[in-house]
């Protein structure tokens, strides 16, 4: 990834728990906030996967400036695609750029 030019727009989304009807707790997802990053799909692995496409299991790197609120539970979407961040570090120590892994998540 190109570092500094963050040309993709993406939305992360946090959980959050939903009681239903009968009392049956869920997860949810809530949007949190917009921001422009880098978005490189790194790899498409053949496996047996929950994922959109049957035997495909996708993995993104992403890059965006420094958020401390964003988690590993999050999910992010790109392009109408949801992803699921399994990972994320600061790749310096400086608290400038954010590194993030997400595996796409059944749609």
């Amino acid at each position: 990834m190109s570092r500094g030019r963050f040309t993709h727009y993406l939305s992360f989304y946090s959980p959050i728990p939903t009681t239903d009807g009968a009392g049956q707790v869920s997860l949810g997802y809530v949007l949190s906030f917009n921001v422009r990053g880098d978005f490189l799909v790194r790899s498409s692995v053949k496996g047996e996967t929950n994922l959109a496409t049957p035997g495909e299991m996708r993995i993104a790197s992403i890059r965006i400036p420094y958020n401390r609120k964003v988690r590993v539970d999050w999910r992010v979407s790109f392009e109408g695609t949801t992803y699921e961040i399994r990972g994320l570090r600061d790749p310096d120590g400086r608290r400038v750029f954010l590194d993030l892994e997400a595996e796409i998540v059944d749609g």
